[in-house]
């Protein structure tokens, strides 16, 4: 039988999960290698930990690589600080690779100091950030969907349509919403939601004062096209 991957992720999830007792499960411990060390099989744990450390030095990777051009990308649109606009003679951002390193070298004394506190406040900070981009996601092909309507479009012009719309992207929502009010109700979790939303309010609070107020810094909308262009790009 053939699965896609979130089929086979999902019943992956069912294995453990009927495996390894919920109170048994911590953050410390790879739910594999319980799972493995439980049945008795020989060197599993040992191999599932190199597979483990191979991933996490590729998603490390690809997380510096991520936020070094991120901030390249703000430092030449005058929303981070100009060093990191910096190019060496290869071409590549060296400065924000350093500092983008910098940080991620930090985060590795997670695995030494506190490890139940401050390794399981950044993986709740992170989950709620993967929560927002896919509820940020819905809202834009909500409102996407509503004004490509409005505007005289036709869904049968769209590539992709979203069934059972809008209660898909809907249900999004509110489960999504569902799984951040989870949070503020677990001990474990509420402080890295209260500093995770704290923290994105504060970035927005900046953006407004610094560009809200001038309207070259708008993005604009181009009716007769539908292209969204900001006025640095029309340059």
């Amino acid at each position: 039988m053939n699965c896609t991957p979130i089929v086979r992720q999902h019943l992956i999830i069912v294995v453990l999960a009927a495996l390894i007792p919920w109170r048994k499960a911590g953050v410390v411990q790879s739910p594999f290698i319980a799972v493995f060390d439980s049945v008795g099989i020989p060197f599993a744990a040992d191999i599932m930990n190199l597979v483990i450390l191979t991933a996490l030095l590729s998603v490390g990777n690809s997380g510096l690589y991520v936020c070094s051009r991120m901030l390249w990308s703000l430092s030449q649109n005058g929303m981070a600080p100009s060093v990191f606009g910096k190019l060496n003679s290869r071409g590549v951002p060296f400065n924000a690779v350093l500092f983008s390193l910098l940080f991620s070298l930090v985060s590795l004394l997670t695995s030494v100091v506190s490890v139940e506190t401050i390794f399981v406040v950044l993986l709740s900070v992170n989950g709620l950030e993967g929560t927002i981009s896919w509820m940020t996601i819905a809202l834009s092909q909500y409102n996407f969907r509503r004004q490509f309507i409005k505007t005289g479009g036709g869904v049968k012009e769209l590539k992709y349509k979203v069934p059972l719309f809008p209660l898909i992207p809907i249900l999004c929502l509110v489960l999504c919403g569902i799984s951040m009010l989870f949070m503020a109700f677990d001990p474990a979790q509420r402080s890295s939601l209260v500093v995770g939303l704290g923290f994105m309010g504060a970035c927005y609070l900046y953006y407004f004062i610094r560009y809200g107020k001038s309207i070259k810094d708008k993005i604009i909308l181009k009716e007769d096209h539908g292209e969204v262009t900001t006025p640095k790009s029309r340059v």
